[in-house]
């Protein structure tokens, strides 16, 4: 039987081609440029998650964007605890 090679659907796409978001030359889709207080925190969460699990070179796309996901809630919900400690409410 032959062997066959498995090549990941994003490598069959040259990076020109690709949003500069999976380029990995911009953090988000849309808005911001990345160098906001609460990005540098949310950046700081996922590279620990992501260390947590092996780093980078280890972690599949699938874990790095659990990662990416688990630091969006942890920010939001620091966000948050920052607006009750204030006492007050976020509109």
């Amino acid at each position: 039987m032959e062997a066959v090679e498995i090549t990941p659907a994003i490598d069959r796409n040259p990076a020109k081609l690709r949003s500069a978001t999976t380029n990995g030359t911009r953090t988000f889709v849309k808005g911001g440029d990345g160098r906001g207080a609460w990005v540098r925190r949310w950046q700081d969460l996922r590279d620990m998650h992501v260390a947590d699990l092996g780093g980078r070179d280890v972690v599949s796309a699938a874990r790095f964007s659990l990662c990416q996901r688990a630091a969006t809630i942890e920010v939001e919900l620091e966000r948050e605890e920052a607006w009750m400690s204030q006492g007050t409410a976020r509109s």
